[in-house]
């Protein structure tokens, strides 16, 4: 006789059942978690772009948030052509970030035009277990980095 027991597929399907389940809350800190680091990279790439197109172009660039609040996206203007962006990021989903600052100025240079380090804070929204935050940092020559320093997200982050 060919084929599967009823007690077989029922086994079978238990097994499934049951590495779904553990499988499950793995799988959504691991997206929690692309999220977050992707949303950080793509301000890495921004403020790479800014400082390439200050020294490209022989004058200051402005790394901005969009609508004075990150949310919403950020984009690179011309210092001399505000009104017309070099080039604009949406805004990422499922992240919250926070900053002190809504702009950083690049200087022709390269230099950030900064009297400190700014540090951007990159967190998921739903603040997923084992989810740790990001932070965007930028100093005042002008490097960035993206740092995940350890510590997950608490809900007081807008304080």
């Amino acid at each position: 006789m060919k084929g599967f027991t009823l007690v077989e597929l029922v086994i079978t399907i238990a097994l499934f059942a049951i590495l779904a389940a553990v499988a499950v809350p793995n799988y959504k800190s691991f997206i929690a978690s692309q999220r977050v680091k992707a949303a950080a990279h793509e301000l890495l790439v921004a403020a790479q772009y800014a400082r390439s197109e200050a020294v490209k172009r022989n004058r200051p660039t402005i790394l901005r948030a969009l609508g004075d609040d990150w949310n919403n996206g950020w984009e690179v203007v011309d210092s001399v052509a505000l009104l017309q962006p070099l080039q604009q990021w949406g805004a990422p989903a499922g992240v919250e970030i926070d900053a002190e600052v809504n702009d950083i100025r690049l200087l022709n240079n390269g230099r950030a035009d900064l009297a400190s380090a700014e540090i951007i804070s990159v967190c998921d929204v739903g603040r997923v277990v084992g989810v740790s935050r990001r932070e965007f940092r930028i100093d005042m020559s002008g490097l960035s980095n993206v740092t995940r320093p350890g510590d997950m997200c608490s809900d007081d982050a807008d304080e």
